[in-house]
Formats: C-alpha cells, structure tokens, sequence
C-alpha cells in the first residue's frame, strides 16, 4: 500500500510545494495542485478512486473525483475523440 505523509498543518504543506515551484519559476502551485498531481498519476496507473482518495486523506470521494477528472491529457483526449 502507497504511504501518505502525515501533515499536521495545511500552511506548512503549502509552503512546501510553492518553494520549489518559486525557485522553478512556476507561480501558483500549491498543496491542491500537488494533490491533483498525485490523484492524477495514481488514477493513469490504474488506481482506484477508492484507494486514491484514501491516500490523499480525504473524507469523502467528490474533491478526489474532482481531482482525477480534470487530468488535461484525458480531457485533450475526450476532445481529440469528439472532433
């Protein structure tokens, strides 16, 4: 089973996600998005919303759900199909 760390406060993992983004030059990345970054790989490799959702500690499945759906390479796909 994927092992999640432990954050006992919001801010804090925050600000470990926009400090290495800042020094890469991306602006606005924060905790969310890194979230959705993880969701996102998890769910391309397999992994249930279950499980997902699980991992990312969260109490109920709709903010995961959120997450996984907006993967802007299944999204482009959906597009690409529909044209």
């Amino acid at each position: 089973m994927l092992k999640a760390p432990v954050v006992e406060d919001f801010d804090s993992l925050s600000q470990q996600y926009r400090k290495p983004h800042g020094q890469a030059g991306v602006d606005g990345a924060n905790a969310l998005s890194g979230c959705g970054t993880f969701a996102v790989r998890l769910s391309r490799k397999g992994y249930g919303l279950l499980l997902i959702n699980e991992q990312l500690g969260y109490t109920t499945l709709t903010l995961t759900k959120q997450l996984i759906d907006s993967d802007l390479m299944k999204l482009s796909a959906l597009v690409a199909g529909g044209i």
